[in-house]
């Protein structure tokens, strides 16, 4: 169903997730009847990576995606493989009663190797992928254990030339 008022056109069609609610059921009853003839599809079209809609899984697929995480992958691969959220992913896991992988920290341990390789010129980008950590928990950890860290190469705030 579309809307058209003067300079606004909206797209209501896609945005029913629930098939149970009184709109829903609205859609349904007028159906093409209520759709402007003169509205073109790229005028309300979304783009594939800013639109996805709600998905359920059905029960195989739950046990698929269960046994997809026990053989060691993470969350954010069996959201690519399911074509779900990985957030939904881990909320899926927990409500099923599956451990779910701890977050990684950075031990003493850890904390005087990354220090040893960035005294040693190693950036906090490359000491974040070396041991699949995000860059700014490597700079957390390093500014917290008293590493004065050097000025970054390139500045992402300055205006370019």
């Amino acid at each position: 169903m579309t809307i058209r008022e003067p300079n606004l056109v909206v797209l209501l069609r896609e945005s029913v997730s629930n098939k149970n609610t009184p709109f829903a059921a609205l859609v349904r009853e007028l159906g093409d009847r209520i759709e402007p003839q003169s509205v073109e599809k790229s005028q309300v079209a979304v783009s594939e990576s800013e639109y996805q809609p709600q998905r359920r899984l059905s029960g195989t697929e739950l046990a698929s995606m269960i046994d997809v995480y026990r053989s060691g992958q993470d969350s954010v691969r069996g959201s690519q493989v399911f074509g779900i959220h990985r957030q939904t992913v881990t909320r899926l896991l927990v409500k099923h009663g599956v451990p779910v992988h701890p977050r990684a920290t950075i031990d003493a341990k850890l904390l005087a190797e990354q220090t040893w390789h960035y005294e040693r010129g190693k950036s906090t980008v490359e000491l974040g992928r070396r041991y699949n950590l995000a860059e700014s928990s490597v700079v957390k950890a390093l500014k917290k254990s008293g590493v004065q860290l050097r000025a970054p190469k390139f500045n992402r705030w300055a205006k370019s030339e």
